[in-house]
């Protein structure tokens, strides 16, 4: 049973794990799912480093051995650990709101936070006066100053509604904030080391790059624009430089995969079939005396091969009059990988078919529009082909 929706494996620092279990079980609940398969698909969807923290967490124990309530128990003690008064109230009177952090959610920060401080009947206050300090707006803490009777419920009024006020300012004259102002204080050209190039691949000429006060969106910086000498007329784009300081968030669309099923079948024989042509020079048998193993590795590949033929995808032989060496290569995971380094074998005698591979702006301009993209991590792939004839015993 697949889930009907899906969420993300926990990150730990994000929010609270219980926080993420909850609604991890209201996703169970709307699944139907009945309270024994809870520790299955938790386990399925928590994430590796979560996996790894519940090995941790119970060495020398089976995890199927384990209960729901009791992986989820420790967890909680791994990652919500309640801090004291006084690093809860250091919190509170700390607390900032950021340079693009909206109004309301500075407010509701500042408010849960006064939630976690033991300040009584002073809450109210504090409140106050904490948004007082934290707002980013200097113009508006003035004015906030300058309040005779201020309460917390007036801060948070006026904090929101002058923001509420600017937005519709900027929606009104919202052709005007379209625009950049770009002024060149210092028409000098200094040298510049980028390298830039356009989709079909061709590479842009750099002259330089200047110093300018640019105004965007109600900021306004000093940046570089980069100079550049053309035969066409093109708008340009912004550089990932200018998009962090005006568009700080921009990078965070890119961060977060779209996660549509947690797992994928293996592909079998039947899945993908491909039919190859290879021609050979000549028929003349190339044999090649084999590498030789380490000793710490040579248990790993005789398993490996084991395994290899179990699933059929090697037979043994009693003899061949072609043979290429076999290079072991450590995985990540300390397992092997067995490659045939064919360079010194048959590829002499292939006589290679000269097809045009695609350039990298070509599958990138194949790929404009698109909104979708999936990442395949395979485990397992065996590369295989069938092929139209068995020149001399070859394959």
């Amino acid at each position: 049973m697949s889930l009907t929706t899906t969420t993300e494996p926990y990150v730990p620092g994000t929010i609270q794990f219980s926080q993420y279990l909850e609604q991890l079980e209201f996703l169970f609940e709307h699944n139907n799912y009945s309270a024994d398969k809870y520790k299955i698909f938790f386990l399925a969807v928590c994430g590796t480093e979560i996996y790894n923290q519940v090995k941790l967490l119970f060495p020398g124990q089976n995890v199927r051995d384990l209960s729901y309530k009791q992986i989820t128990d420790e967890l909680k003690k791994r990652y919500d650990k309640k801090d004291s008064d006084v690093i809860h109230t250091y919190k509170f009177w700390t607390r900032r709101q950021g340079q693009h952090e909206k109004s309301e959610d500075f407010v509701l920060a500042v408010k849960q936070l006064a939630e976690l401080c033991d300040f009584g009947d002073f809450k109210d206050r504090a409140i106050r006066d904490a948004l007082v300090i934290g707002t980013y707006d200097r113009q508006l803490q003035k004015r906030l100053f300058d309040e005779d009777i201020l309460t917390a419920a007036k801060a948070e009024k006026l904090i929101v509604s002058q923001e509420l006020s600017s937005d519709r300012t900027r929606f009104v004259n919202r052709d005007e904030e379209k625009r950049v102002s770009i002024v060149a204080r210092k028409c000098s050209i200094e040298e510049s080391h980028k390298k830039l190039y356009v989709i079909d691949g061709n590479r842009l000429s750099i002259l330089g790059k200047i110093r300018v006060s640019v105004r965007l969106n109600g900021f306004i910086r000093e940046l570089y624009m980069v100079v550049l000498q053309v035969d066409k007329d093109f708008v340009p784009l912004m550089g990932r430089s200018w998009l962090d300081i005006f568009y700080s968030g921009w990078r965070n669309t890119f961060v977060r995969p779209l996660m549509l099923d947690q797992r994928v079948n293996a592909m079998t024989d039947d899945d993908v079939r491909e039919e190859a042509v290879v021609e050979i020079e000549n028929d003349t048998p190339v044999f090649k005396k084999a590498y030789e193993v380490p000793l710490r590795l040579r248990d790993k590949v005789v398993e490996h091969l084991d395994a290899l033929e179990k699933d059929g995808v090697i037979t043994p032989i009693e003899a061949s009059e072609w043979a290429s060496p076999v290079v072991v290569v450590i995985k990540k995971d300390q397992g092997i990988r067995l490659v045939i380094d064919c360079k010194v074998s048959i590829n002499k005698l292939i006589i290679p078919n000269k097809y045009p591979l695609p350039l990298p702006q070509d599958l990138f301009a194949a790929l404009s529009g698109s909104k979708l993209f999936a990442l395949w991590i395979l485990l397992v792939l065996i590369l295989s082909f069938c092929f139209q004839s068995d020149p001399k015993g070859l394959w």
